[in-house]
């Protein structure tokens, strides 16, 4: 099982040491996926950026031996914390992390109370310098239903609300935005319904459970060649404007005429970024990143 995970497409591989181990195979678990992480053929397979460990939570009895078995592995870059509650939780984590080993955390989003706390959450800060970082927010939507007593749907509008609160508090804070997972993992099109609508609330990424579904996540999660070409029609309109001391301009697309200002062209630039970092170039956009870097036009919006 642990070798096929490198073999899947997904951008993260999350090695989880908490719910899905049985309480006493909790030992063996820990042993089994360090010894996998430090041979040296997953070393030369696996790229540090993709390993991420999810641990047992601070107040588990197990976590601080997970914690450090996994963190004496320099190929493990990232902690998904589970069950956090408050910047409190954060804080133990900080000082069993130490001082000298740096690592990335996400934070699950798991109860009612920890959503309630979101705004406390999101602005963690380590007290002192360490090489801890808070880099994103998690939402486990079957842990927060069975805590608030929320009875699930397919069609999904009874969690709105949170995941639309922490899809917002990430992007507030420049952090991660995970959406929550599509359980049923043969279901294709419940899984193109709740990653679509993950896309437009502004997560940033979606949790997969089965490498069946990660093509699909990844698909929707990027641009299409028309709406990046769109984007470059906007930017390239924006800069004529700006030529002719304009600021809101009309764009003719197609068979709509559009009136196009400043958040328009924030969407636009939103769009090449994610295309970019999807390495998706059209010709149109590379003959736009060539055409400003010719005039001199600072291109740092494409990079921040």
């Amino acid at each position: 099982m642990l070798a096929k995970s490198l073999v899947t497409p997904a951008d993260t591989l999350i090695f989880d040491l908490e719910d899905s181990i049985a309480l006493d195979q909790k030992i063996k678990a820990r042993s089994k996926l360090c010894e996998f992480l430090k041979d040296s053929t997953t070393g030369a397979t696996l790229d540090p950026l993709r390993v991420s460990v999810r641990p047992n939570g601070v107040e588990d009895p197990h976590f601080m031996d997970d914690l450090h078995a996994v963190l004496a592995i320099p190929s493990v870059t990232t902690l998904v914390i589970p069950k956090v509650l408050g910047p409190y939780h954060l804080g133990i984590l900080e000082r069993a992390v130490g001082p000298d080993r740096p690592i990335n955390i996400v934070a699950s989003i798991e109860s009612a109370r920890a959503v309630w706390g979101l705004n406390d959450i999101v602005q963690w800060k380590p007290v002192v310098n360490t090489g801890v970082q808070l880099k994103g927010i998690l939402f486990a939507a079957e842990d927060y239903c069975a805590d608030a007593r929320v009875t699930r749907t397919k069609e999904g509008s009874e969690l709105l609300i949170p995941r639309s609160q922490i899809a917002t508090a990430a992007r507030a804070f420049g952090l991660w935005g995970i959406d929550m997972v599509t359980v049923d993992y043969q279901d294709q099109e419940q899984l193109a319904l709740e990653t679509g609508s993950a896309h437009r609330l502004g997560f940033s990424g979606k949790q997969a459970i089965h490498p069946h579904q990660v093509q699909l996540i990844q698909r929707m999660f990027s641009v299409t060649a028309p709406e990046i070409d769109y984007a470059v029609k906007v930017l390239n309109s924006m800069q004529d404007a700006i030529a002719q001391g304009r600021g809101a301009f009309k764009l003719v697309d197609r068979d709509r005429v559009v009136m196009i200002d400043e958040p328009m062209v924030k969407q636009a630039k939103n769009t090449l970024r994610t295309a970019r970092d999807a390495g998706v170039f059209t010709r149109s956009f590379t003959q736009l990143i060539e055409k400003q870097r010719a005039k001199g036009v600072n291109d740092a919006w494409l990079y921040s």
